[in-house]
């Protein structure tokens, strides 16, 4: 069950039950809102809300009295479980050739030969780094390739670091690192 009450913020607040209880205890959990990309969202700062029907429940926050383009999407947490919404994805995918002696990982996930591609959730940051396996290390700069332009990765403590901002959509990258012993 979904209840209103007032928070320790003297805010009123939704709440939702444990599973399968309908009776309001002290232990019930907070309902939180995010956007696409994980991060919390105000929801007091807009003033109008809506459904926007795909193929799930969708809520659409807008800071006017109607809808407009800037509106964002708004998912319904309570703790770390999804209720209300859905998060949309994006494949961050490396499409070059795997550098020997390194390791390439993309939020954290391995890029392998059979794992060249990472889902992301749209608008959130992709990290790419490259690690030099032990007793390896960069000879020059290593650098990033995205459609074509190639940008310097950040290198520190003998990672070499790059964050590609808030990925809208599908995005496929190449590396060009050399590594020594």
């Amino acid at each position: 069950m979904i209840y209103s009450k007032l928070g320790i913020d003297n805010k009123m607040h939704l709440f939702i039950t444990a599973e399968g209880t309908d009776v309001p205890a002290p232990d019930d959990i907070q309902l939180t809102y995010k956007n696409n990309a994980g991060e919390e969202v105000e929801v007091d700062e807009y003033k109008f809300f809506y459904d926007e029907l795909d193929n799930v429940q969708q809520v659409k926050a807008s800071k006017q009295t109607f809808v407009t383009a800037n509106d964002i999407k708004v998912n319904v947490y309570a703790g770390d479980e999804l209720i209300i919404g859905a998060v949309d994805y994006v494949d961050v995918s490396f499409s070059g050739t795997l550098v020997a002696n390194t390791t390439l990982e993309v939020n954290d996930t391995t890029i392998t030969s059979e794992v060249t591609s990472v889902e992301v959730a749209q608008g959130a940051d992709a990290v790419v780094t490259v690690t030099p396996d032990s007793g390896y290390s960069f000879s020059g700069t290593p650098k990033i390739v995205i459609g074509g332009s190639s940008k310097n990765f950040t290198v520190s403590g003998g990672v070499a670091t790059y964050t590609i901002e808030e990925v809208s959509e599908d995005i496929s990258f190449d590396i060009d690192v050399t590594v020594i012993e």
